[in-house]
């Protein structure tokens, strides 16, 4: 209530009331309302130190527009389950855990589990017994017959050519001479075109490639820096509009339509030991070679914390979308792929309900493919769950009996029954 003084008119009280008012409405910050993923039904969860893991889940998000989230081995952080139960993110309906036991303990995928009673949403590990059994999986449950145009096969490289290659638009697979299933998996999923990535010319490669009719689309040899320097030069795509530029060696976040570059400061002298560049020039130039493709935001990533004050001082005042990111621990790395996913929630739900719907359309036309392929793994599925049945959890005796629901569509039993088969049956 107000008072007023001996003398003062109802004119000035109106007056020092307005004036209070405008104070007031000026103090007030407005709250900007949480962005929803309104689109995103699916999720990727992969180890935060795990480069590989990381790489497949890479390709298939720059492919299928599937947001990226990153855990400890044992513990997951509180922030991630907050923004699948209630935040950003809280639409989704399947979280997908990428990787083993070994990578992503049972306690994690605990904690999800009993978190998606709340938030809605159901949690399948993909994983295998190798790097190459992982990448095959992960390929069978997203993708499935006559879906995946092509594939890009590696052999013996580095954790960064992994992660560079998986830019290439194809999901990553490694190989081997001695991995006869990976040739089996190319026939029966049909693909149609391969890129090829090694040290050497493979003739035994690109012969068993011949004979399944697979194209080889791009080809890349010669030492490691060699094909660093040549998949950087083949990566860039239209969609680009952001650079994310990390140390040799280090995890590269998962960021739609990025270009990832690499820089490398052994010493920590400020200095990028390929070009002899210091790092603001390095970063400049980068950023010049690419602004033709309308790169919105550059993301520097280093654990030199001394560094990054004065590079991003630098660069903003010349006009360069900048954002200098300490990561000096995973605890870092996991924390800023939050809020990167959370920033970027438009861009994100808009890419993967485009890709979703044209995922949907293809599944319907290859709807016989899968039909046929399907039922001996759920004969299988039903012979070894009535085996078995006693010693599995609740959530094996859920996944089967939507296995077994004809209702559901064939996209839906396709990615439970591989789902079941990679978790429980190998």
């Amino acid at each position: 209530m107000m008072f007023k003084k001996r003398g003062e008119t109802e004119q000035l009280l109106l007056s020092r009331f307005i004036a209070i008012l405008i104070v007031f409405c000026v103090l007030i910050i407005p709250v900007k309302a949480q962005e929803v993923a309104t689109g995103v039904n699916t999720v990727i969860i992969v180890n935060s130190e795990d480069n590989f893991d990381n790489a497949i889940a890479l390709a298939i998000s720059r492919d299928l527009g599937i947001p990226v989230f990153y855990t400890g081995s044992e513990e997951i952080s509180r922030d991630v389950i907050a923004e699948l139960q209630t935040g950003t993110y809280s639409n989704v309906k399947s979280v997908v855990l990428l990787g083993g036991n070994s990578v992503i303990s049972t306690n994690v995928k605990g904690s999800l589990t009993i978190a998606g009673i709340v938030g809605g949403f159901e949690v399948v590990r993909i994983g295998g017994l190798t790097e190459t059994d992982t990448a095959l999986n992960a390929i069978t449950y997203f993708y499935g017959p006559n879906m995946l145009e092509g594939v890009t096969l590696i052999e013996d490289t580095n954790n960064d050519i992994f992660s560079l290659s998986a830019h290439l638009s194809y999901p990553i697979i490694p190989v081997s001479n001695d991995n006869l299933n990976v040739f089996e998996f190319l026939n029966t999923t049909q693909i149609g075109y391969a890129n090829i990535i090694s040290h050497s010319e493979n003739l035994d490669l690109k012969q068993k490639l011949h004979d399944l009719n697979i194209k080889i689309n791009k080809e890349f040899y010669g030492s490691n820096n060699e094909v660093e320097r040549s998949l950087q030069k083949s990566i860039r795509s239209l969609k680009d509009n952001k650079i994310v530029v990390v140390e040799k060696d280090k995890l590269p976040p998962v960021i739609l339509n990025s270009i990832l570059t690499y820089y490398e400061d052994e010493d920590n002298d400020g200095i990028d030991d390929q070009s002899g560049f210091g790092l603001e020039e390095f970063l400049t130039l980068n950023y010049k070679e690419n602004d033709n493709y309308g790169i919105e935001s550059v993301y520097f990533y280093s654990d030199d914390q001394r560094r990054l004050g004065k590079i991003e001082s630098a660069l903003l005042k010349i006009g360069i979308p900048f954002e200098a990111i300490s990561y000096e621990t995973s605890d870092d790395f996991v924390q800023n792929s939050i809020e990167l996913n959370r920033d970027n929630a438009r861009e994100i739900n808009e890419n993967f309900v485009e890709r979703d719907n044209e995922m949907k359309e293809d599944f319907e036309i290859n709807k016989e493919e899968f039909e046929k392929q399907i039922a001996p793994l759920t004969e299988q599925i039903k012979v070894f769950y009535s085996l078995q049945e006693d010693n599995l959890p609740l959530q094996a005796s859920v996944a089967v009996k939507g296995i077994l629901d004809t209702s559901n569509d064939v996209s839906t039993r396709w990615k439970l029954a591989h789902a079941f088969a990679n978790e429980y049956m190998n």
